[in-house]
């Protein structure tokens, strides 16, 4: 570490634990009221228990003007027994025939009124969970994290599911809701008399009023740090928590392809998931035999660039609980099942006489474990690990008619290892190891990292940083390589800022089991945001950001790219929200990724360009509304120039059905990037060929949702990617970052066009608390056509492409251990 550095490092701590404090405002607090008789779960509140307990009323609003008394009263009670915790809410209003209820899936809130309360039970300001209900009895439920997501300092996951109950309904003075929320869904300390952090929130949408018993400061960044607490509970603990969600599917399938006869086969699955409480603070989650078989499809692009794209995770288990491991971007849990390291070798070893007929794309996975908790002084531990299952690819001899199988993917054991420590201020310290295990000479790798977060007493200020050593192992050669970042911010009122330093090593790699976006950067980052919650004379609230970035290459040690960056935000009274974006690189680029070497000795030198655009979202209460957004980037070249646009209406036609209707454009012109020879080309395979082109995309996208009740609902999404890739001239890459003309005349080689269709239409049923009944039907086309094809010819012949077509059932069924210990006692 250089002196520039050292002094950049000493004189942030002294900013940061120097600075004047901000005030947070004072905490609030309410007493449970612990009971021996039993309440009934029915919105009534008709128990007398009620009667005598603590009453936290006075909210304060967040939203649209922060500060204010909100319009309608509440009043939230809490009781406790062995058992579980116990919350009502009268939510009071004037006009109860305009509360706003709109059905919708559980853990999906549409137009309509709620209340939700948020439990930090360890009181470390930074992890918690959520419940939240509407007047419909529609449930919500999230976990929050200490992982910082976009501008705001935590992660709401609402994968997170628990097994709790609640009741709702409307009244002649208001709403009233009911929640028992049972320990088996919380985790907190074993001390005999305990205190946690605690906040209510109530959301009024036909005013787009939102409000909070703790006071929310809008300028103060995070919410769980700014809770109240609940005091007064003794003697609680968590009873054995056991539970399993055994699962049977049933699968019929379809594959229809024009050049060959149609083929149908079916399949039935069992398995099981275990959820077992191994104390109070641990829980250890294993899934045996696991079923993604109607786990919605990915949004597949054709990808142009040299960086991988990456895909969202929707298998449960891997999004449920795994905040802890998500740390430190280590981890990306679509590595395991994903396609085989070995996958084009299949290819790569055919003889004349021989073809594919088999090659998985997937790996199977055998099964999953974590283990994960967090002790009473604050250190959270956790443990994943999931095996995935060798692949073979079958190679067919067309002289002799015999088959012979290669191995794509050894078996493979994934794990990581997580210690996460609170600190004072909500600020922590985190280790991370992920090691990737393969059965035989392929590759292996381990990465670790060290994270840290410091905010001093008002958390006005925070410094934080990450370092991280991969290591990869190969038969021939080790690989090491490290990475390491600084910031520094505040996050407190109405101007903040931030600075940061990042450095990664050029052979840095983690996606054995992580995922980087590319290595081999050193930048410097800053920005500066001034934010207005006063409402204006047509704003409630606007924002003004300013960001540069200046970066080099690692080694060698290199300019690479600047740029600057300003976005402005404002919403309207009338709830219009909108924002405009302008931004350029005043002096180019390097771009030593395009070119794809090795040792990144070449790059492509892209001329000065900027961007201007903006989007805009009106306001969802009304049954019509819309989102769009619109981009254009003009490089200082000839015709070098971009489009984008996007719209994206949304109807609803009663409370019960309603439509999204995304609409996506993006046209490039001569655009300029790397290819490759196709086996017909004349060009040397070897020369770095680069060519100019025309990109256009379409993307269409309908989701479709009849909710029938709080327990079934109808979705439907429709996807339709179409993009067409014109090429008019081939180069060659030279030395000083330019091109120069090769073969133009076998362009068209070149070009294609591409498509990816997909329907996803499933059913669902919750016949009993945690148990589903999922009825799914999902079809997939997906192949090229000539670049000549024009867009709607190309959506006729959809049909002349491949096309999988699948139907299942799926029974889930939640069973708990102290329901059958009830039964057994009564």
């Amino acid at each position: 570490m250089n002196k520039r550095i050292v002094g950049f490092v000493f004189c942030t701590f002294w900013l940061v634990f120097h600075a004047a404090a901000q005030y947070l405002g004072d905490t609030k607090s309410m007493a449970a009221t612990k009971i021996q008789s039993k309440i009934k779960i029915d919105a009534k509140l008709d128990e007398p228990e009620w009667q005598n307990a603590d009453i936290a009323n006075e909210f304060t609003n967040i939203e649209p003007i922060p500060g204010e008394k909100p319009s309608q009263p509440s009043e939230i009670k809490i009781l406790y027994d062995n058992e579980a915790l116990y919350i009502s809410a009268f939510l009071k209003d004037s006009h109860p025939d305009s509360i706003l209820n709109e059905l919708s899936q559980r853990d999906r809130l549409g137009n309509t009124d709620w209340f939700g309360v948020i439990i930090d039970a360890y009181q470390d300001g930074i992890n918690g969970v959520e419940f939240i209900l509407t007047p419909a009895g529609i449930q919500f439920d999230a976990k929050f994290s200490g992982i910082p997501s976009g501008l705001s300092d935590y992660t709401e996951d609402v994968t997170w599911d628990a097994v709790w109950s609640s009741a709702a309904q409307i009244t002649t003075n208001g709403w009233v809701c009911e929640m028992k929320i049972p320990y088996s869904a919380l985790r907190f300390k074993t001390q005999q008399n305990q205190n946690w952090n605690i906040n209510f929130f109530r959301n009024i949408r036909r005013s787009r009023e939102k409000s909070s018993w703790n006071t929310i400061l809008p300028t103060v960044r995070g919410v769980i740090n700014q809770s109240g607490t609940l005091t007064n509970l003794e003697n609680i603990q968590s009873a054995t928590r056991l539970q399993f969600n055994p699962f049977l599917a049933s699968y019929a399938n379809h594959y229809k392809d024009p050049s060959t006869p149609n083929i149908w086969n079916s399949n039935i699955n069992a398995g099981m998931d275990i959820k077992y409480g191994i104390n109070d603070a641990f829980t250890l989650d294993m899934t045996l035999i696991p079923d993604f078989g109607q786990v919605q499809f990915d949004n597949r692009v054709f990808n142009l660039t040299p960086y991988e794209v990456r895909f969202q995770e929707n298998r449960p288990f891997f999004t449920e609980g795994t905040e802890l491991f998500n740390k430190g971007n280590l981890f990306y849990s679509r590595r395991i099942g994903a396609t085989p390291i070995n996958y084009s070798s299949a290819f790569s070893d055919l003889k004349n006489n021989e073809e594919v007929t088999n090659n998985p794309s997937t790996t199977p996975v055998l099964n999953a474990t974590k283990v994960s908790g967090r002790l009473n002084n604050g250190l959270g531990l956790g443990v994943f690990n999931a095996i995935t299952g060798a692949t073979y690819a079958t190679i067919h001899n067309l002289d002799d008619n015999t088959n012979r199988k290669i191995q794509t993917s050894p078996l493979v054991n994934y794990n990581v290892i997580v210690l996460d420590q609170n600190l004072k201020n909500n600020s922590s310290i985190t280790f991370v190891n992920t090691n990737v295990l393969r059965n035989g000479s392929v590759q292996d790798a381990n990465v670790s990292g060290l994270l840290f977060t410091l905010r001093n007493k008002s958390n006005a200020y925070a410094i934080s940083g990450n370092s991280a050593l991969s290591q990869r192992f190969n038969p021939l050669k080790n690989d090491i390589g490290y990475q390491y970042s600084l910031n520094v911010q505040k996050t407190n009122g109405n101007w903040q800022w931030n600075t940061a330093y990042n450095e990664e090593s050029h052979n840095y790699n983690p996606n054995d089991l992580g995922y980087l976006y590319s290595p081999n950067e050193r930048s410097v980052r800053g920005s500066l945001t001034y934010i207005d919650f006063k409402p204006k004379k047509h704003n409630v609230k606007w924002s003004v950001n300013l960001t540069g970035n200046y970066t080099r290459l690692q080694k060698p040690d290199v300019y690479n790219t600047m740029y600057f960056n300003a976005t402005y935000f404002a919403m309207t009274k009338k709830f219009f929200a909108y924002s405009f974006i302008g931004y350029v690189e005043p002096i180019g680029t390097n771009d030593y990724f395009e070119p794809r070497t090795t040792d990144f000795s070449r790059y492509y030198f892209i001329p000065r360009n900027y961007k201007i655009g903006g989007w805009g979202s009106s306001d969802y209460r009304k049954k019509v509304a819309i989102d769009f957004d619109f981009y254009y980037r003009k490089v200082d070249e000839l015709a070098r120039e971009t489009y984008t646009y996007s719209l994206s209406p949304r109807w609803r036609l009663n409370d019960h059905l309603s439509f999204i209707y995304d609409i996506n454009f993006a046209n490039a012109l001569n655009d300029v990037g790397r290819t490759f020879p196709p086996l017909n080309s004349s060009i040397d395979p070897n020369k770095l060929v680069f060519g100019k082109r025309n990109v256009n995309t379409y993307e269409h996208l309908l989701t479709a949702k009849y909710t029938f009740n709080s327990k079934m609902n109808l979705s439907l999404v429709g996807r339709y990617y179409w993009t067409k890739v014109n090429y008019k001239s081939i180069y060659e890459l030279n030395e000083t970052g330019g091109i120069e003309s090769l073969n133009t005349s076998e362009a068209p080689l070149y070009s294609g066009v591409y498509n990816f269709f997909n329907i996803d239409l499933i059913y669902t049923w919750r016949f009993a608390p945690g148990s589903d009944m999922i009825v799914a039907y999902k079809n997939s086309i997906s192949g090229s056509k000539d670049y000549q094809f024009k867009y709607l010819e190309t959506i006729k012949a959809l049909g002349t492409l491949p096309q999988n077509n699948n139907f299942s059932i799926k029974l889930v069924y939640f069973i708990d251990y102290q329901s059958f210990k009830k039964i057994k006692f009564k």
